[in-house]
């Protein structure tokens, strides 16, 4: 203990000369997911909590069992994590065989936001007339997102070649297929366009990772407060939501905490509602921000995005538009489809569509039934909208060259939206620079945003760090188990508290496999109501000590949740020369990143995709 304490003291002596940033914390929330009160902190190298020494110490005589018993990392005792909404269990039989001693230089490029690009896709069951975007990665969520609006009627084309379009101007069903709605949770995004353009919407409770409880009972307020009838069925796990008419503007709509999904739903319910509706505490994510926008494109009167109160006019009616969107002329698509399927004119001249028989044309589909189409009680016109880049992706490479003390760039990025993540990197001994990327050649469309950022990393080892994660402006959620893995690394004790989802610590056992330090803080007092549950307090808060810039132990581990594998490839890279850590959960890592893998090896380092 000694010996520890005096490694720590040596840490906060040289932290002292360094920059000090303020980043987002938590204090009182009240239940596992409830109102949050944000304050500011410092990033800082803290002294050991106090009951950091027993957890280190259990962790010691546990690792040190286990080595003398002579037992391979998870072989046998770390159990293969399920994933949700029905698909098959995670298999060993696929993984990523990452080597250590990995050294990272070079450019990487930065694809379109997975999160935005989900709340789009659902944004554009809005428009009656087709609407490209363009930046889209070619994911497993993408994919499962493009089944969810085709199973209403959607015509949607394939994300392969970078740009879908999606034509929802004969929509015929009011129920997304409960199979494709349980592949991602993004899919209820869908509810809020389905009720406000048809007046009606049956969807089942929606899957995604297990990182924990995420209600949509914000959704389901908002559309009440915009007029909607909301029943919810145990039985069958079914909600079901109806108006009788065009929904009117519900005037304040106040949300205990920002959730983004609540925002992305009523703020697209209430763009097709007469009147006008205010949504007090709204995320202030840049993926909400990147709906509005293209909402707006099609019509749409929203203001406020990007900050917490959002103020949307409803339109009146409906909008239609035969005429192609600049981007959709320059592509040929909506001509394309149009030949390939039936024409729209024809269509609107009858009560019947197939929207099984075009899909059939375009995706090879076996069923081929004429149903009716559903009648608009509002709708938008369609438009060309670029996504934004992946802020998530950017802030992965960013720390996969930390941990590996290497240089490289990663483009494009928007630098607002990578200021916390970069804040946390700095604090552990990182610099920054950046260039912005002009409009010639680039085809970004003016966005004098976008930017090339290069990172530096320390001579000799990373400083340890103290976060919480938040909404945004904060430190995104998603990035907490990659910056465990820099606070395994680095010198002295990290403290990482998670606000966001009460579960979110499923790789801390596997990293504990490879040899990382982490201690649970029992004095965490960010719970004051009396609901609070024990577990949640318990899982909120690690401590970790770092390795000192050590390499890691390779073991076979598996990853419960995307971010989660993710970490754990990174955590691959920073063992020791030749040494191979097998990351299981590569399903879970391809739902959120295109090619991760083949990205970090045009970096400089050696995974190979086996199984």
């Amino acid at each position: 203990e000694n010996r520890f304490d005096r490694g720590g003291a040596a840490v906060r002596d040289a932290a002292m000369a360094s920059s000090v940033h303020a980043v987002s914390g938590v204090l009182p929330r009240h239940g596992t997911r409830a109102s949050c009160v944000w304050k500011r902190f410092p990033i800082s190298n803290p002294p050991a909590p106090a009951a950091l020494r027993r957890g280190f110490h259990h962790r010691d005589a546990t690792h040190a069992s286990r080595l003398a018993s002579g037992s391979n990392a998870s072989a046998s005792s770390v159990p293969i994590a399920e994933s949700l909404g029905g698909e098959s269990p995670v298999t060993r039989a696929s993984y990523l065989a990452v080597s250590g001693g990995a050294t990272l230089t070079g450019t990487a490029p930065v694809g379109g936001a997975k999160n935005a690009v989900l709340a789009l896709l659902a944004g554009c069951l809005t428009c009656a007339s087709p609407v490209t975007l363009t930046n889209v990665p070619c994911l497993n969520d993408v994919i499962a997102m493009c089944d969810v609006l085709r199973s209403v009627g959607a015509v949607v084309t394939s994300p392969v070649s970078g740009t879908v379009v999606v034509d929802a101007s004969a929509l015929t069903s009011h129920a997304p297929n409960p199979a494709a709605v349980q592949k991602l949770r993004a899919s209820f995004f869908t509810a809020g366009p389905l009720l406000a353009r048809t007046g009606r919407c049956e969807i089942t409770s929606p899957g995604g990772c297990a990182i924990g409880t995420r209600p949509v009972d914000l959704h389901l307020q908002g559309f009440k407060q915009l007029g909607a009838d909301v029943r919810v069925c145990a039985e069958t796990d079914t909600i079901v939501m109806t108006t009788a008419k065009q929904l009117t503007g519900a005037g304040d709509i106040h949300f205990r905490f920002p959730s983004v999904g609540a925002t992305h739903s009523v703020m697209c319910a209430a763009s097709l509602a007469i009147g006008v509706t205010t949504i007090h505490g709204a995320a202030a994510e840049p993926e909400v921000t990147d709906l509005a926008a293209m909402l707006n494109k099609c019509g749409a009167r929203i203001t406020g995005a990007g900050t917490s109160t959002i103020r949307i006019e409803g339109v009146s009616g409906t909008c239609r538009s035969d005429t192609p969107s600049q981007g959709q002329q320059s592509l040929g698509v909506e001509r394309t489809l149009r030949a390939e399927t039936l024409s729209r004119t024809s269509m609107s001249q009858t009560s019947q569509t197939s929207s099984q028989s075009v899909n059939k044309l375009l995706y090879g589909q076996t069923v081929m039934k004429h149903v009716s189409v559903i009648p608009d009680l509002a709708s938008l016109l369609g438009c060309h909208h670029r996504a934004i880049p992946d802020r998530v992706e950017a802030g992965t490479l960013l720390v996969a060259a930390a941990v590996t003390l290497s240089s490289i760039s990663v483009t494009p990025v928007v630098l607002a939206h990578l200021k916390s993540t970069m804040q946390v990197l700095e604090s552990s001994g990182c610099t920054f620079s950046s260039e912005p990327l002009c409009e010639t050649g680039k085809g970004f469309q003016g966005d004098d945003r976008l930017a090339r950022l290069t990172i530096y990393p320390p001579k000799v080892v990373l400083k340890s760090v103290t976060f919480a994660t938040a909404p945004f402006p904060g430190i995104p959620t998603d990035m907490q188990p990659q910056l465990c893995v820099l606070c395994a690394v680095a010198a002295g004790v990290s403290v990482v508290t998670e606000t966001v989802f009460e579960n979110r610590f499923g790789h801390v056992k596997e990293l504990g496999l490879m040899s990382a330090m982490f201690g649970e803080d029992e004095e965490f007092g960010g719970y004051e109501n009396d609901d609070a549950d024990d577990t949640d307090k318990k899982n909120a808060k690690r401590s970790i000590r770092g390795s000192n810039g050590a390499p890691l132990t390779p073991r076979d581990v598996t990853g419960q949740d995307l971010r989660a594998t993710a970490a754990l490839v990174l955590a691959g890279l920073v063992c020791s020369d030749h040494d191979v850590t097998n990351v299981y959960g590569v399903t879970h890592l391809d739902r959120g990143y295109e090619q991760l893998d083949a990205k970090l090896n045009a970096l400089g380092a050696r995974i190979t995709r086996r199984g």
